[in-house]
């Protein structure tokens, strides 16, 4: 009974994986290799940089520098990202993380 119970175990968990994947869910930590991915946050205005803006992708987040960049790493996946800056309304978008994802652009509606 206990080798039934082990291989239903691992089969189950190969299935909710399967179905994870089927349904566009990110993949769980340690479920690939961490990417490197830059986001580039800008004013929708005028294309100017946007510092101190803070990008949050799951648990994860980071702040914009002056160039109005910040660097997270991320396994492949489909996610949402959350960006706030006091001189803007919030900003939800979906992004999707591939290896060959090195940039994300984010174009927020500034206040003039």
């Amino acid at each position: 009974m206990k080798t039934k119970a082990i291989v239903s175990g691992i089969a189950l968990s190969v299935l909710l994986g399967s179905l994870a994947t089927l349904a566009g869910c990110p993949e769980t930590p340690g479920g690939g290799d961490p990417i490197t991915v830059t986001f580039e946050a800008t004013c929708s205005y005028d294309d100017s940089a946007l510092p101190d803006a803070t990008v949050e992708v799951e648990d994860e987040s980071c702040t914009t520098d002056a160039n109005g960049e910040c660097e997270m790493d991320l396994v492949e996946g489909t996610y949402d990202a959350n960006v706030t800056h006091d001189s803007h309304p919030e900003h939800t978008m979906e992004i999707t993380i591939t290896q060959d994802t090195t940039v994300i652009e984010v174009h927020c509606g500034c206040s003039v």
